[in-house]
Protein backbone atom coordinates (compact mmCIF):
# COMPACT_ATOMS: atom_id res chain seq x y z
CA UNK A 1 0.00 0.00 0.00
CA UNK A 2 1.29 3.40 -0.84
CA UNK A 3 1.84 6.04 1.90
CA UNK A 4 -0.58 9.11 2.15
CA UNK A 5 0.87 12.46 2.37
CA UNK A 6 -1.26 15.29 4.19
CA UNK A 7 -0.37 18.67 3.07
CA UNK A 8 0.15 20.61 6.62
CA UNK A 9 -0.70 23.76 4.93
CA UNK A 10 -4.08 23.28 5.34
CA UNK A 11 -4.82 27.44 5.24
CA UNK A 12 -2.82 27.81 1.62
CA UNK A 13 -4.91 28.21 -1.52
CA UNK A 14 -3.98 29.15 -4.57
CA UNK A 15 -4.04 32.63 -5.80
CA UNK A 16 -2.19 33.81 -2.62
CA UNK A 17 1.07 34.75 -2.17
CA UNK A 18 3.07 32.57 -0.07
CA UNK A 19 1.47 29.90 2.26
CA UNK A 20 0.54 29.98 5.65
CA UNK A 21 1.82 27.14 7.71
CA UNK A 22 -0.11 26.09 11.05
CA UNK A 23 2.39 27.73 14.06
CA UNK A 24 2.78 24.09 15.32
CA UNK A 25 4.48 22.92 12.48
CA UNK A 26 6.09 25.92 11.80
CA UNK A 27 7.87 25.36 15.08
CA UNK A 28 8.58 21.74 14.38
CA UNK A 29 10.24 22.34 11.00
CA UNK A 30 11.37 25.70 10.37
CA UNK A 31 13.04 26.80 6.81
CA UNK A 32 16.81 26.83 7.03
CA UNK A 33 18.38 30.15 7.15
CA UNK A 34 18.14 31.01 3.10
CA UNK A 35 21.23 33.31 1.70
CA UNK A 36 23.31 30.45 4.07
CA UNK A 37 21.31 27.38 2.92
CA UNK A 38 21.42 28.71 -1.34
CA UNK A 39 25.14 29.04 -0.56
CA UNK A 40 25.31 25.01 0.14
CA UNK A 41 23.55 24.31 -2.83
CA UNK A 42 25.88 26.30 -5.38
CA UNK A 43 27.30 22.61 -7.25
CA UNK A 44 23.36 21.01 -6.81
CA UNK A 45 22.40 24.28 -8.57
CA UNK A 46 24.91 24.56 -10.97
CA UNK A 47 25.01 28.14 -9.76
CA UNK A 48 28.12 30.40 -9.96
CA UNK A 49 27.13 34.03 -10.13
CA UNK A 50 29.16 36.07 -7.09
CA UNK A 51 26.14 36.38 -4.58
CA UNK A 52 22.03 35.44 -5.00
CA UNK A 53 20.59 38.78 -5.39
CA UNK A 54 17.83 39.42 -2.63
CA UNK A 55 16.72 36.10 -2.37
CA UNK A 56 13.01 35.10 -0.64
CA UNK A 57 11.22 31.95 0.09
CA UNK A 58 7.94 30.24 0.32
CA UNK A 59 7.25 26.42 1.99
CA UNK A 60 4.62 24.36 2.26
CA UNK A 61 5.16 21.45 5.03
CA UNK A 62 3.71 17.72 4.32
CA UNK A 63 3.12 14.95 7.48
CA UNK A 64 5.09 11.84 6.48
CA UNK A 65 4.94 8.47 8.87
CA UNK A 66 9.17 9.60 8.91
CA UNK A 67 8.82 13.05 9.66
CA UNK A 68 7.59 16.54 8.20
CA UNK A 69 8.88 17.40 4.49
CA UNK A 70 9.55 20.79 3.46
CA UNK A 71 9.00 22.09 0.20
CA UNK A 72 10.60 25.28 -0.01
CA UNK A 73 10.28 27.53 -3.68
CA UNK A 74 13.16 30.01 -3.58
CA UNK A 75 13.21 33.37 -6.11
CA UNK A 76 15.85 35.72 -6.08
CA UNK A 77 17.39 38.55 -8.64
CA UNK A 78 13.73 40.34 -8.89
CA UNK A 79 11.94 36.76 -9.98
CA UNK A 80 14.03 35.85 -12.95
CA UNK A 81 16.26 33.43 -11.12
CA UNK A 82 15.27 30.26 -8.59
CA UNK A 83 14.81 27.08 -7.28
CA UNK A 84 12.65 24.02 -5.63
CA UNK A 85 13.99 22.03 -2.74
CA UNK A 86 12.50 19.13 -1.39
CA UNK A 87 14.09 18.70 2.52
CA UNK A 88 13.96 16.26 5.47
CA UNK A 89 12.66 18.49 7.90
CA UNK A 90 15.75 19.60 9.60
CA UNK A 91 18.19 17.31 7.82
CA UNK A 92 19.29 16.51 4.05
CA UNK A 93 17.83 17.65 0.66
CA UNK A 94 15.86 14.59 -0.81
CA UNK A 95 16.06 16.66 -4.18
CA UNK A 96 16.24 19.77 -5.75
CA UNK A 97 16.07 21.95 -9.22
CA UNK A 98 16.36 25.18 -10.74
CA UNK A 99 13.00 25.74 -12.35
CA UNK A 100 13.02 29.69 -12.21
CA UNK A 101 11.53 31.91 -9.80
CA UNK A 102 9.23 30.18 -7.84
CA UNK A 103 6.42 33.35 -7.22
CA UNK A 104 4.11 31.05 -5.40
CA UNK A 105 3.05 27.91 -4.67
CA UNK A 106 0.56 25.20 -2.37
CA UNK A 107 -0.41 21.91 -1.96
CA UNK A 108 -2.08 20.32 -5.02
CA UNK A 109 -4.23 16.66 -4.54
CA UNK A 110 -3.41 14.37 -7.54
CA UNK A 111 -5.08 10.69 -8.06
CA UNK A 112 -1.68 8.75 -6.83
CA UNK A 113 -1.97 9.54 -2.88
CA UNK A 114 1.77 7.85 -2.91
CA UNK A 115 3.01 11.30 -4.49
CA UNK A 116 3.18 14.54 -2.45
CA UNK A 117 2.59 17.43 -5.11
CA UNK A 118 3.19 21.35 -5.36
CA UNK A 119 0.99 23.08 -7.79
CA UNK A 120 3.43 26.25 -8.68
CA UNK A 121 3.50 29.47 -10.31
CA UNK A 122 7.36 30.35 -11.91
CA UNK A 123 9.28 33.03 -13.60
CA UNK A 124 11.49 30.71 -15.90
CA UNK A 125 12.95 34.11 -17.27
CA UNK A 126 13.10 35.03 -20.68
CA UNK A 127 15.56 37.77 -23.14
CA UNK A 128 14.95 41.32 -24.32
CA UNK A 129 11.75 41.86 -25.31
CA UNK A 130 10.50 38.82 -23.90
CA UNK A 131 7.92 37.73 -20.26
CA UNK A 132 6.76 34.36 -19.21
CA UNK A 133 5.16 32.61 -16.97
CA UNK A 134 4.04 29.36 -15.89
CA UNK A 135 1.90 27.27 -13.92
CA UNK A 136 3.86 23.84 -12.94
CA UNK A 137 2.39 20.63 -11.07
CA UNK A 138 5.69 19.22 -9.58
CA UNK A 139 5.55 15.62 -7.64
CA UNK A 140 8.48 13.92 -5.93
CA UNK A 141 7.97 10.50 -7.28
CA UNK A 142 10.58 7.31 -5.75
CA UNK A 143 12.73 10.62 -4.71
CA UNK A 144 13.25 12.26 -7.40
CA UNK A 145 11.44 15.98 -8.19
CA UNK A 146 9.29 15.44 -10.81
CA UNK A 147 7.32 18.14 -13.36
CA UNK A 148 4.12 16.36 -13.94
CA UNK A 149 2.50 18.67 -15.98
CA UNK A 150 3.18 22.50 -17.05
CA UNK A 151 1.75 25.18 -18.80
CA UNK A 152 2.92 28.62 -20.00
CA UNK A 153 -0.03 30.92 -18.99
CA UNK A 154 1.84 34.42 -20.33
CA UNK A 155 4.23 35.31 -22.66
CA UNK A 156 5.41 38.04 -24.12
CA UNK A 157 7.34 37.90 -27.44
CA UNK A 158 8.41 41.67 -28.84
CA UNK A 159 11.94 41.43 -29.29
CA UNK A 160 12.11 44.01 -32.84
CA UNK A 161 9.39 46.40 -32.19
CA UNK A 162 9.04 47.00 -35.68
CA UNK A 163 9.16 43.29 -36.89
CA UNK A 164 5.45 43.34 -33.85
CA UNK A 165 5.39 40.64 -31.98
CA UNK A 166 2.71 37.90 -30.17
CA UNK A 167 0.64 38.04 -26.77
CA UNK A 168 -0.39 34.89 -25.40
CA UNK A 169 -2.81 34.13 -22.22
CA UNK A 170 -3.74 31.04 -20.98
CA UNK A 171 -5.93 29.67 -18.01
CA UNK A 172 -5.65 26.35 -16.04
CA UNK A 173 -8.44 24.53 -14.33
CA UNK A 174 -7.65 21.45 -12.47
CA UNK A 175 -10.14 18.95 -11.46
CA UNK A 176 -10.85 18.73 -7.37
CA UNK A 177 -8.77 15.45 -7.42
CA UNK A 178 -6.68 15.92 -9.86
CA UNK A 179 -7.77 13.29 -12.85
CA UNK A 180 -7.71 16.19 -15.12
CA UNK A 181 -6.19 19.53 -16.43
CA UNK A 182 -8.22 21.51 -19.05
CA UNK A 183 -6.00 24.95 -20.12
CA UNK A 184 -7.54 27.31 -22.24
CA UNK A 185 -5.68 30.68 -23.86
CA UNK A 186 -5.73 32.97 -26.53
CA UNK A 187 -3.34 34.93 -28.41
CA UNK A 188 -3.03 38.57 -29.96
CA UNK A 189 -1.00 40.02 -32.32
CA UNK A 190 0.98 42.96 -30.95
CA UNK A 191 2.66 46.32 -32.88
CA UNK A 192 4.03 49.15 -32.52
CA UNK A 193 2.38 52.43 -32.71
CA UNK A 194 4.17 55.80 -32.28
CA UNK A 195 6.93 56.36 -30.86
CA UNK A 196 6.11 54.36 -27.31
CA UNK A 197 2.78 52.70 -28.12
CA UNK A 198 1.77 49.33 -28.45
CA UNK A 199 -1.48 48.29 -30.65
CA UNK A 200 -3.11 45.12 -29.99
CA UNK A 201 -4.83 42.96 -32.42
CA UNK A 202 -8.11 41.04 -31.57
CA UNK A 203 -7.95 37.84 -29.86
CA UNK A 204 -7.77 34.62 -31.65
CA UNK A 205 -8.66 31.36 -29.46
CA UNK A 206 -6.49 28.95 -29.03
CA UNK A 207 -6.85 24.75 -29.12
CA UNK A 208 -8.29 23.74 -25.90
CA UNK A 209 -5.85 21.16 -24.32
CA UNK A 210 -6.72 18.39 -21.72
CA UNK A 211 -4.78 16.18 -19.88
CA UNK A 212 -5.80 13.48 -17.64
CA UNK A 213 -3.89 11.53 -14.76
CA UNK A 214 -2.97 7.78 -15.89
CA UNK A 215 -2.81 5.50 -12.66
CA UNK A 216 -0.69 2.82 -14.15
CA UNK A 217 1.45 4.93 -15.90
CA UNK A 218 1.75 7.46 -13.30
CA UNK A 219 1.94 10.59 -15.11
CA UNK A 220 -0.31 12.94 -16.84
CA UNK A 221 -1.10 12.23 -21.05
CA UNK A 222 -3.64 13.87 -23.55
CA UNK A 223 -6.92 13.05 -23.31
CA UNK A 224 -8.86 15.55 -25.70
CA UNK A 225 -10.30 18.66 -25.45
CA UNK A 226 -11.74 20.33 -22.58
Amino acid sequence: MRKMWVAAATTCFFGAIGCAQPKAMRQVCPPPPLTSFLEQQRSRLHYDLTFYPSPVADTVIFEAAAGPILWLGARWDNYDDGALFVIRCGGDVIDAARVGGVIRMAPQAIPDTGIMAVLTEINPGGGTGTEYREIDLFGLVDGHLTRLFGATTHSVEFGIPSEGGTLTARSVAISPGGDSIVVRGTTRSMREVGDTGIGLGPERPLLVERVCWSRKERKYGHCGGG
